[in-house]
């Protein structure tokens, strides 16, 4: 299946290219529903992202850094199984890690409508 070290290359830069791809999506979707209820929440909602982003930034970079030191492996040994599953769990924790920081954001900006 996978021959040269390029091969794998090619693979994990598209396994990484999907985790974005998930990521915009959830973004999209989870502020665009925030905002059918109200225009002004733009800055709110920019702000409650910046803020969780600061305060977890390892949540995104741990799981690259992981994945990126498996792919290597993989690729030195020939372990096409383990590229494959590492593959399968990273989109996974991605698109788990932006699905919390979605609702983090939509818990603050209801809660900060609430008190005003």
């Amino acid at each position: 299946m996978m021959k040269t070290s390029g091969d794998y290359l090619i693979f994990s830069g598209c396994i990484l290219h999907i985790c974005a791809v998930i990521s915009i999506i959830i973004n999209t979707t989870g502020v665009g529903k925030m905002l059918k209820t109200d225009k002004k929440l733009i800055d709110k909602i920019s702000f409650y992202k910046s803020k969780w982003n600061k305060e977890n930034y390892w949540r995104y970079i741990a799981p690259v850094l992981i994945y990126i030191i498996i792919s290597c492996v993989a690729a030195i040994f020939k372990l096409i199984s383990v590229l494959i599953i590492s593959s399968v769990f990273l989109v996974v924790i991605y698109t788990r890690v932006n699905r919390l920081m979605i609702k983090y954001v939509e818990q603050n900006v209801i809660n900060n409508q609430l008190m005003s």
